[in-house]
């Protein structure tokens, strides 16, 4: 970047623009780097004809959970139900071919505040 662009407002702001996409595509490719074939912790998170799934695993403990997934700037959650075992199987939205998106398990704690249960990425 040159000097003379730095200068300028716009320029300024192109330039945080271009940090914080770096960022996010960092953070992005990282995260599905790290998850483990899609499933981390309670979590996993895949696509079936191109529509992001995600499925809360058995093994986490009874109680009160929510899922958030998100993908390209979207974002969405389940609210808060109770889990008491099993396989808890959902359908989001679909992404093009080439994109990512992750999820993350929070499990709320009986004496208040959140725990994450899992935080798996994927890409499609």
């Amino acid at each position: 970047m040159t000097q003379a662009v730095r200068k300028t407002g716009r320029g300024r702001a192109l330039a945080r623009a271009a940090v914080l996409t770096a960022v996010v595509a960092t953070s992005t490719l990282t995260g599905a780097q790290s998850a483990s074939a899609g499933g981390n912790g309670c979590a996993w998170i895949g696509y079936y004809n191109d529509t992001i799934k995600t499925q809360h695993w058995s093994g986490c403990v009874s109680g009160y959970y929510h899922q958030d997934v998100w993908s390209n700037g979207r974002s969405e959650s389940t609210g808060t139900y109770y889990y008491n075992g099993g396989v808890i199987n959902r359908l989001w939205w679909s992404i093009p071919d080439g994109q990512g998106a992750c999820t993350q398990l929070w499990y709320h704690k009986p004496g208040g505040g959140y725990e994450s249960k899992g935080l798996p990425c994927e890409e499609n």
